[in-house]
């Protein structure tokens, strides 16, 4: 049920609103996703920290766009949707399982993540949808905003908050039921809705993915120098790939499994 108390507040509402959670998440499986779950919009503050010490050691070089100012946006969801109260954060699995090679001549590999169509246009189509039909369930205007890794939102540090997974030492979300392998999607809300925990959850002494990168990307748990990540060399580097690191790419010409494929989750 949803109670309806509204005040006006510095032009938000303040609302008490309960029961609306198990609603919301059985609408988020009708409209295709796998793991739904529920935050609040406080700010990711050790998230926004960790991510402004990466860009200070070099590790985001290559990315332009990737500045303090985005990094200090996304992990603020108030500053993205006015009024905001909530984020529903969205899993969709793409787990392919293992790709058929139909003869024995050498193939490039490509990323599971890219070999169908565009996630951004699939998922988003779904988050519409959803979106759409929050008032519905509210019982009164909704103001949102969605994001699928297109836009200034720490989609990780929100999912990771939600329940939907636990960092990985690849800097993956981990889910237990998927694994790695889920597309995340982010929905802000000025639905003032219940938080579900945070997984206790981790990887323990476990280091296979920091040993199986070949070109050392992981230079720490948690932590990725993008200058060497095969997926940075195949898809956002505009340029030559480093010479000393052109033989350990390897076979990968979009994007890179490696680390996803060893993780034991």
């Amino acid at each position: 049920m949803s109670v309806d108390l509204f005040t006006e507040k510095d032009d938000c509402l303040q609302a008490t609103e309960v029961g609306m959670e198990d609603k919301i998440k059985q609408l988020g499986y009708e409209c295709g996703f796998d793991i739904v779950r529920v935050t609040t919009a406080d700010a990711f503050a050790r998230d926004e920290a960790a991510a402004l010490q990466r860009i200070r050691d070099g590790h985001m070089d290559g990315f332009t766009w990737y500045t303090e100012d985005r990094v200090r946006r996304a992990n603020r969801p108030g500053a993205l949707l006015e009024c905001a109260k909530s984020v529903i954060s969205l899993a969709l699995s793409y787990n392919t399982g293992e790709p058929d090679t139909p003869d024995e001549q050498p193939r490039g590999k490509i990323a599971r993540y890219a070999w169908g169509d565009d996630y951004h246009d699939v998922i988003k189509k779904r988050l519409r949808e959803f979106a759409a039909k929050l008032p519905e369930i509210a019982a009164r205007e909704v103001k949102t905003r969605i994001f699928v890794d297109d836009g200034p939102m720490n989609d990780r540090a929100a999912a990771a908050r939600a329940g939907i997974g636990w960092f990985g030492k690849n800097t993956n979300i981990l889910t237990p039921t998927h694994g790695s392998w889920v597309f995340l999607a982010q929905v802000i809300t000025d639905i003032d809705l219940q938080p579900d925990t945070p997984l206790k959850k981790n990887c323990g002494s476990c280091i296979m993915c920091i040993d199986a990168c070949p070109t050392g990307a992981i230079v720490a748990p948690y932590v990725i120098d993008n200058k060497r990540c095969i997926s940075y060399l195949t898809i956002e580097l505009r340029g030559a790939i480093p010479r000393e690191l052109r033989p350990l790419v390897g076979d990968w010409v979009f994007g890179c499994d490696i680390c996803q494929d060893v993780c034991p989750v």
